[in-house]
């Protein structure tokens, strides 16, 4: 067993008991607070200052200990303002200098076109211009040259998007840029190197279903033109994470059709095939990218693991304090962020802060 501070852990037994006041659990002998309780299961927090060694679980007199030792994972999740828009899934984000933006998406029925700027170093939103439209959802968002890009998706009664809007931070404005050449899609991916976007993939509905595309394109903020690159090598793949780290992108990890993860060089408009990714397939899940290296993080399970390029391996870190699917992520300086998205069966607006400290 292994996870982090502030991680719930299950443990399972018999004769718990029903007074929880009775039962006492422990981490190398520091004390975790009881979240959960019955005669059989026990959810608890990993302690702050808990280390590595035996799990003990005490209920009056009598005392057991875990036959083999806890593990400590590195990272912390501190929770920081919630977003002050209604709570929502398959919205985007983008990041540009110190502050992230975050919108549209939808609940259960409404789609959005507002858009939230967060500020980490006073921990505030502020709302921003709306999106010109109905509301969008299942879009993508990639920062470049100090803009931030919003590509096809969804409006209301299944209208499939190809649109491509440029939202300007210093004026706080949208503006209408060239229209995506390929067909209009929804959960499409993509990322920015080197001053160029570059965006495919996605689906498309079907009768029955959706097809899934491996197009691959690039767009450049200066000249405003798109242009078609190589189709994906590696075949369909739904839902997949897509991250920029230095001068490569990175492309995988996807919950539902392939554990795969792929770097992009898009000087030589090439991919090379990386270590899998080890999680497990938690659907909906989110990332990030910090300190040169790559987070997926939650989805229906709270799991977090991090790619290093550097040496082509996953690490586990601590997991997210909560289930959470279709949320999203975004970065800023050495911290990652998660927030809105599903918990079980209800919208969340809260935001948790990640770092390695």
């Amino acid at each position: 067993m292994k996870d982090g501070p502030g991680a719930p852990i299950t443990i399972l037994g018999t004769g718990f008991g029903t007074d929880s006041v009775a039962c006492t659990v422990l981490f190398n002998g520091k004390p975790a607070t009881v979240e959960s309780f019955s005669d059989t299961k026990l959810i608890v927090r990993v302690p702050s200052n808990a280390t590595n060694g035996k799990i003990e679980v005490r209920v009056k007199s009598q005392s057991v200990l875990t036959t083999n030792d806890f593990i400590l994972l590195s990272g912390i999740w501190n929770r920081k303002s919630d977003f002050p828009g209604a709570g929502r899934t398959n919205l985007v984000s983008f990041t540009i200098g110190n502050k992230a933006y975050v919108g549209f998406g939808d609940s259960n029925g409404p789609f959005y076109n507002d858009l939230y700027e967060y500020d980490a170093s006073t921990n505030s939103w502020t709302k921003k211009a709306n999106l010109p439209g109905p509301g969008l959802n299942r879009a993508t968002a990639i920062a470049a040259v100090g803009k931030g890009y919003i590509i096809c998706g969804t409006e209301p009664g299944s209208i499939i998007k190809n649109d491509l809007w440029e939202y300007n931070p210093s004026s706080n404005a949208w503006t209408k840029k060239a229209d995506f050449p390929g067909v209009g899609r929804f959960y499409a991916a993509g990322f920015s190197v080197n001053d160029k976007i570059y965006f495919g993939a996605g689906q498309v509905p079907i009768s029955g279903g959706s097809s899934i595309l491996t197009d691959w394109w690039e767009y450049n903020p200066a000249t405003n033109v798109w242009t078609q690159k190589k189709e994906l090598p590696f075949g369909s793949i739904i839902m997949p994470h897509a991250l920029t780290i230095g001068t490569k992108g990175y492309l995988g990890a996807s919950e539902f059709s392939s554990n795969s993860f792929w770097e992009y060089d898009a000087t030589s408009d090439t991919w090379k095939s990386l270590s899998n990714y080890p999680g497990n397939k938690n659907l909906y899940s989110s990332s990030f990218s910090i300190n040169g290296k790559a987070y997926v993080v939650a989805g229906t399970g709270n799991e977090c693991w991090e790619f290093d390029p550097a040496n082509n391996t996953w690490t586990q870190r601590t997991s997210h304090p909560y289930n959470r699917t279709g949320g999203i992520g975004f970065a800023i300086g050495n911290k990652g962020y998660l927030t809105t998205g599903s918990s079980m069966t209800y919208l969340d607006k809260d935001i948790w802060e990640f770092s390695l400290q």
